[in-house]
């Protein structure tokens, strides 16, 4: 009835699985089945970010997805799953503008769209700046080697002052 309501689809034996097995997919499908689930509940974006985290245990938005993007635009604004769709469309359809910055940091970008307050607003930010959403999972990758960095320093600098002995 929620569903209905929201207007999205979701076939009722996918709930009925999610609700009795306990077992779901967070491949790019399922995920947009949670997104509808979540306007369909009427959540919030902070709500949102909390199912994604606690429930599915997966980070809420890929913002450098334009689908995803402009759920987190609609969650954050209180605009509903029409919106969504009706906004992807049109977003899909406006030429994006060329760059060469390239942003790394996907968090400063779901920054940026969580300040968009019109769609308008929205729509310009996704013009102007997609072009540079070329770079997936880098930022993961140079936290992780720097903190391997530091191990290795901190466990060379530890062997070193001879605080370890092999008994």
């Amino acid at each position: 009835e929620c569903c209905d309501k929201a207007g999205v689809s979701i076939l009722p034996q996918t709930l009925k699985n999610w609700v009795t097995s306990g077992k779901y997919s967070v491949d790019s499908r399922s995920r947009s089945n949670f997104y509808k689930l979540c306007f369909a509940l009427k959540m919030n974006l902070n709500e949102t970010k909390a199912f994604f985290y606690k429930a599915l245990l997966t980070r809420p938005f890929n913002y450098k997805d334009l689908y995803e993007a402009v759920c987190c635009f609609c969650l954050n604004t209180n605009r509903s799953y029409r919106d969504v769709e009706r906004l992807v469309q049109q977003i899909q359809s406006i030429p994006s503008t060329k760059t060469d910055t390239v942003w790394r940091n996907t968090a400063l970008i779901g920054s940026c769209i969580e300040k968009c307050r019109t769609e308008d607003e929205l729509v310009e930010y996704w013009m102007q700046n997609s072009a540079g959403f070329t770079h997936h999972r880098e930022t993961a990758t140079e936290e992780v080697k720097a903190l391997l960095n530091r191990c290795y320093k901190a466990a060379t600098s530890y062997y070193a002052e001879g605080s370890w002995t092999c008994s």
